[in-house]
């Protein structure tokens, strides 16, 4: 043996130690750790506290998995303990009402310690406590006459328990109830024929939803409901157009979407280019109404004396409709009308104040927009300018009398242009110098008031 193959054999360094001397401590811990888990199990099951003795053993075992060192008595108390920690769980599960959850813990239970009593004794409350509640179910869809339903309850319940008592004779009562349903099914049927040939469609679509309601497998109850829906929706479009023809666009468009709903609820019956239709009419008829209303609006605007308001909604109600055109044109003409009585009688006021100079250019402003005529606003234009024209040629001659001299011919010419036109510029002023001048050559000393007194 050479001297280099002795030192194999020699103490290992500190740097190769290490590991060991970690995994011994390891080794040394996880028997102290498990040792203690062991005893607070040991002490749980003591209580009967078998849940919380599984979890104390499973955190350490978990713990340990990890670590990557194992106590083999921890892993075998864990593996002795399961079936009855599942066991334990499936009893909570079934006290919480979750018998599917407690069923899947006691199907693995059983698995591992087949015939346990306890075991067996849990499947059995679970499966009762599932056709127990199945069963009320049942019986609450029979109440509604919800056929199907309830019969698929009612075998479930015979499933989890076979021979269901409650269950058994939930589908006797279903049984009844079905044959009931069926005759009276076919009275209503019978009733809807009745009333085909009489035209009563309302009367005959409702016997025979009852009738598909008694037994929806009536197929015969299903083809003469459809041939009422039609006849309803055929009466409905009808009624439609009459509204739609005499005005009554809200009433139409009620009426169109009756028919939809009708054809849209009858299965095949309507093709789409009849359901296309019918979707245009409600459309049209969506206008009408939004422009009937425009129209409503307006006349209270015309009625207010708002014609500028009136005229706005017109402009965009003339823009939706194609069937209210003449009610507009009429509202139009009504707004014209309106606002040419007011031109007139502002007109009016200015004669009546004798402004006849404004009230002559504001009848010929009317009478343009009016050529054939408002009122009477020609016959004013025509009497105005005779008499500022009367006036004019009156004050006209008065100032040629005052300007020769001759005052009292003069007055006269002014007092008349003042019968024409009182309020004609500078006439009034005229009289009263011209009186002053008479009055002062007559040496009286009397005032042109006074004179004219």
């Amino acid at each position: 043996m050479t001297i280099q193959q002795t030192q194999t054999f020699q103490s290992p360094p500190r740097r190769v130690l290490g590991p060991f001397l970690a995994f011994f401590a390891v080794i040394t811990a996880v028997g102290c750790t498990g040792s203690s888990a062991l005893e607070l199990s040991n002490g749980y099951l003591r209580e009967g506290h078998i849940y919380l003795a599984f979890s104390e053993l499973d955190r350490e075992y978990q713990t340990q998995i990890e670590a990557g060192v194992l106590d083999e008595d921890l892993a075998a108390a864990r593996e002795a303990l399961y079936p009855r920690y599942l066991i334990a769980r499936a009893r909570r599960e079934v006290y919480a009402d979750r018998e599917l959850e407690a069923l899947a813990l006691l199907e693995e239970g059983l698995a591992l310690v087949p015939g346990n009593e306890a075991a067996l004794e849990l499947v059995q409350r679970a499966n009762r406590k599932l056709a127990d509640r199945a069963t009320k179910a049942a019986q609450d869809y029979l109440i509604r006459k919800e056929i199907t339903e309830a019969l698929a309850l009612f075998m479930q319940a015979q499933d989890y328990v076979p021979g269901y008592p409650p269950a058994t004779q939930g589908v006797e009562a279903l049984r009844q109830a079905v044959k009931e349903m069926h005759r009276e099914a076919q009275e209503q049927y019978l009733e809807a024929i009745r009333k085909m040939p009489q035209f009563r469609f309302e009367e005959v679509d409702w016997h025979t939803r009852v009738a598909i309601d008694r037994n929806d497998s009536r197929a015969d109850a299903v083809e003469v409901r459809d041939r009422a829906l039609v006849e309803l929706a055929e009466r409905a479009v009808k009624s439609a157009i009459e509204n739609r023809d005499t005005g009554h666009f809200g009433a139409a468009l009620m009426e169109y979407r009756s028919a939809l709903a009708i054809w849209e609820s009858i299965a095949g019956a309507a093709d789409e280019s009849r359901l296309d239709v019918i979707h245009e009419y409600i459309a049209h008829m969506e206008r009408e109404v939004k422009a009937q209303s425009m129209i409503e609006r307006a006349l209270l605007a015309v009625e207010a004396d708002r014609v500028d308001d009136a005229r706005g909604m017109l402009a965009e109600a003339v823009l939706l409709t194609s069937l209210q055109q003449a009610e507009i044109n009429e509202l139009r003409h009504e707004a014209r009308v309106r606002e040419g009585e007011r031109a007139y009688d502002h007109a009016r006021d200015l004669e009546l104040q004798g402004m006849k100079s404004a009230a002559l250019a504001a009848f010929e402003q009317l009478s343009a927009q009016w050529p054939d005529g408002l009122r009477d606003e020609k016959t004013r234009v025509g009497a105005l300018r005779e008499d500022i024209s009367g006036a004019s040629t009156e004050y006209a001659q008065g100032i040629e009398a005052e300007r020769k001299g001759e005052l009292a011919v003069a007055l006269d010419h002014f007092q008349m242009a003042a019968t024409f036109y009182e309020r004609f510029p500078g006439v009034l002023d005229s009289i009263e110098r011209v009186q002053e001048k008479i009055a002062a050559e007559a040496g009286n000393g009397a005032s042109g008031a006074e004179a004219i007194r």
